[in-house]
């Protein structure tokens, strides 16, 4: 039989007595486990009202800790400035690793959150890192003396 043209587009195959290929290797696929792929997720919150309604399209504060809840991971809440007031009860911070940052970070005053002087605000669950950045928490109370 006639060829032409480079010898690598026409590669010889050796084959033994049984006419099974001989000199190449069969390579089986392996899984390679990757490192963890955790995404950040950053959540701006556009309203005050402590509503849970994913349906509205507004993002609020309480939206956003439990959507950092359900997920876990890192994350990062940005709030306007103002006062968020919190009359549904204290916020739990369950999973992950979160930041909530004030409008301004270099005014602790610009945005604050509010127990409203009859509950905690913030319970963190052990094992959950936050941190508060630009920001106040007040109006906490809590029935055993602390100021919540």
């Amino acid at each position: 039989m006639f060829r032409s043209g480079p010898a690598s587009l026409f590669p010889t195959r050796s084959v033994n007595r049984k006419g099974s290929e001989v000199g190449r290797r069969r390579r089986r696929p392996r899984l390679e486990s990757l490192e963890d792929r955790t995404l950040l997720t950053t959540y701006n919150v556009d309203t005050f009202s402590d509503v849970l309604n994913a349906g509205t399209g507004h993002m609020s504060l309480r939206q956003a800790v439990n959507e950092i809840n359900a997920s876990g991971g890192t994350h990062t809440i940005n709030l306007q400035g103002g006062n968020y007031a919190l009359p549904l009860g204290q916020l739990s911070l369950t999973r992950g690793s979160v930041t909530i940052k004030g409008a301004n970070p270099s005014d602790w005053n610009s945005s604050s959150i509010s127990g409203g002087g009859t509950h905690r605000v913030l319970e963190v669950s052990a094992g959950v890192n936050v941190t508060l950045d630009g920001l106040t928490i007040r109006d906490g109370w809590d029935s055993f003396g602390g100021a919540g």
